[in-house]
């Protein structure tokens, strides 16, 4: 269950969208976190070799001065989604070491 976690003190959840983000809110409300403190993330593959981060424009402004977050993801085949994110969050000085997959696929 995911209430009976150990989850590290973090002030921001960052869901991976598609499937993070339900997870991503419930794990907020579970830490008593406002659904403001949440900032969804997409990574995307557009086509071979095309792979983006992508942080939506309403939260440019939110992302800068974090202290540190919470990476959520539904599923997670490689961890390349995963790494991808949380390599962006780093190089914008965020520490983004804390993350939780709902499901690991071997």
């Amino acid at each position: 269950k995911l209430e009976n976690l150990d989850y590290p003190n973090v002030d921001t959840i960052v869901p991976i969208a598609n499937g993070g983000n339900e997870f991503g809110y419930i794990v907020a409300n579970i830490l008593d976190i406002p659904h403001d403190n949440i900032i969804p993330i997409r990574y995307s593959r557009l086509k071979a070799g095309d792979e983006r981060v992508y942080l939506p424009r309403i939260f440019s402004d939110k992302i800068n001065g974090l202290d540190s977050v919470l990476v959520v993801d539904d599923v997670s085949f490689t961890g390349k989604s995963l790494n991808k994110v949380k390599s962006f969050l780093s190089k914008r000085n965020i520490n983004a070491e804390n993350s939780l997959v709902i499901l690991k696929l071997i």
